[in-house]
């Protein structure tokens, strides 16, 4: 697989997101806080990212965490209420 794949998806799936989450008739504080919570914890798992990998080895790391977070995020579109929404971003 192409980590571009990836990039670019991530790219769309976030561009579209506060459209998602309006259609849900979350108020525009609750979606500013939903997409503020990605480029925050960018900031930390960049770092977090590396280190582990060092560890571990890239590819496997990699693969375990494109998994879990395919996981976590249909939890946006599973949950209605806000607070889960606010868990699994």
């Amino acid at each position: 697989m192409s980590i571009e794949f990836f990039v670019y998806g991530t790219m769309a799936v976030y561009s579209l997101l506060s459209q998602f989450l309006a259609n849900e008739e979350l108020s525009k504080s609750q979606i500013g806080i939903l997409m503020s919570i990605l480029p925050i914890t960018s900031l930390y798992a960049n770092h977090l990212n590396f280190e582990i990998a060092s560890t571990i080895g890239r590819v496997n790391w990699l693969k375990k965490v494109i998994l879990f977070a395919g996981i976590l995020f249909w939890g946006l579109f599973l949950f209605e209420e806000f607070y889960l929404k606010l868990i699994f971003m």
